[in-house]
């Protein structure tokens, strides 16, 4: 009985893991505060603090990049502003 646990166990991890492979690399951003925005192919994304640790990311706050650019996170998703600040327009990210 003990056995079938075990074996259960390392097909549902081997799955797993499996599956995460599959999901492709993500696209790092570097924030301004030092931390890292990892978007992947399907356009949601995570966070993650200078020293990795992850962190939560609010809906529809606006962070700056290091190249200058701002970007908003909504329901996971990111959008792009494009143009100056309040008067340019934003749009999810697809690509």
């Amino acid at each position: 009985m003990k056995r079938t646990w075990i074996a259960i166990a390392v097909f549902c991890l081997a799955g797993a893991m499996a599956a995460h492979a599959t999901e492709g690399p993500a696209e790092n951003l570097k924030l301004k505060d030092r931390s890292s925005l990892f978007i992947h192919e399907d356009g949601t994304g995570r966070m993650v603090d200078a020293h990795g640790k992850p962190m939560h990311m609010r809906d529809g706050v606006a962070m700056e990049l290091l190249d200058g650019r701002m970007i908003m996170m909504k329901n996971k998703r990111m959008w792009v502003s494009y143009g100056p600040p309040g008067k340019g327009m934003t749009v999810m990210k697809t690509e």
